[in-house]
C-alpha cells in the first residue's frame, strides 16, 4: 500500500477487531456450482488478502469469476458451493454482514426512483433502525462528499449517470462499512464520465477509512485507481498474478498519458494474455 495512503490514518474498529490482519482473507477458496457431470467451477484454488484501507482491483476475462468474489466475500452464494476459508475483518462473510462491515456497489445505480438523492442515501440508517452498535454517518454530510450537495431533493431521474452512481456510493457508505465491494460500478458511463467518477472515487475513498475491492474489465481503470492489481485466469478462474502498482498518491488524470503508466498497463495487458501456467 502506498506509504501515503490516508495520511497514514488509521482508526480503530470500534467492534474490537484485530487491526494487524488482513481485512479480507482468502485461504484456497473455489466455487463450484452444480453437481456431478453437470458442475462447473467458477473458481479455484484462490489465496488472497486484502489489506486495510487498501485499493484493490481485480481484472480478467469475461467469465473468469470475478463477481464471483465478491458475491463470495458478501455470503450471497449458496454455502456447499463455496469451498475454503473466507474472512472478513476476522469474521465469517455472514457476521461480517450482519456487522455491516462491508457494502455492494453494482454497475447501476439501483436507486429507488420515487426517493430524491437525500432518501435513497439515508435508506440503509431506516432498514437497520434499532439494530446495536454499528457506526452511523450522517446522509447529508455525504452528500456533500460526493459533491452533490445543493441536489438533496432530486428524483434519480432529474439526475445525470454519474450523479447517480455517487448517490449510489453515497449510500454505501452510510454505515460506515470497513469494505466497500464494487462490481464495474462505471461500465455504463460514457468514457469522459467514467474518467470524472475515477477522480471522484479516489478522492471519495481517500477521505474515508474503507478499504475497496473492486472488479473491472479496464485495464486503464485498474491501474489508474489500484494499490494492487490482481489478474485472474478464465474459468476456472485463479489467481494468475498479483502486481503492486507504485505511483504516489493523490493520482491525477494526466498520470493516464505517461510513459510509466503505459509500461504499468502493457504490462498488465501481458499478465492477462499470458498462457497459464
Amino acid at each position: 500500500m502506498s506509504a501515503t495512503l490516508h495520511n497514514e490514518t488509521t482508526r480503530a474498529h470500534e467492534d474490537g477487531a484485530d487491526t494487524d490482519g488482513p481485512l479480507v482473507s482468502f485461504r484456497d477458496v473455489s466455487v463450484v456450482h452444480g453437481r456431478g457431470d453437470a458442475a462447473v467451477v467458477a473458481v479455484e484454488g484462490l489465496d488472497l488478502d486484502i489489506a486495510r484501507q487498501e485499493f484493490v482491483c481485480v481484472i480478467g476475462p469475461s467469465g473468469c469469476g470475478k463477481s464471483t468474489l465478491l458475491k463470495v466475500i458478501a455470503g450471497l452464494l449458496p454455502a456447499g458451493c463455496v469451498q475454503g476459508t473466507i474472512r472478513v475483518d476476522g469474521a465469517t462473510p455472514e457476521q461480517a454482514r450482519q456487522a455491516n462491515a462491508f457494502a455492494f456497489v453494482f454497475q447501476e445505480p439501483v436507486l429507488a426512483p420515487w426517493r430524491t438523492a437525500l432518501e435513497n442515501v439515508r435508506l440503509p440508517l431506516e432498514v437497520t433502525r434499532g439494530r446495536p452498535g454499528g457506526v452511523r454517518r450522517d446522509p447529508r454530510e455525504l452528500l456533500e462528499l460526493v459533491h452533490l450537495s445543493g441536489f438533496e431533493d432530486k428524483l434519480p431521474h432529474e439526475l445525470s449517470g454519474g450523479m447517480r452512481q455517487r448517490v449510489s456510493i453515497a449510500r454505501a457508505l452510510t454505515l460506515h462499512p470497513s469494505l466497500l465491494l464494487m462490481d464495474e460500478p462505471f461500465g455504463a458511463l460514457d468514457e469522459l464520465t467514467r474518467d470524472h467518477m475515477h477522480d471522484e472515487l479516489l478522492n471519495i475513498w481517500q477521505a474515508t477509512d474503507s478499504s475497496v475491492l473492486l472488479v473491472t474489465h479496464s485495464i486503464t481503470e485498474a491501474v489508474f485507481m489500484a494499490d494492487r492489481v490482481v489478474v485472474i485466469s478464465a474459468r476456472p478462474g485463479r489467481l494468475k498474478t498479483i502486481l503492486p502498482i507504485g505511483f504516489p498518491r493523490p493520482r491525477r488524470a494526466s498520470l493516464k498519458g505517461t510513459v510509466e503508466f503505459l509500461e504499468t498497463v502493457n504490462r498488465v495487458r501481458a499478465a492477462l494474455e499470458s498462457e497459464d501456467e
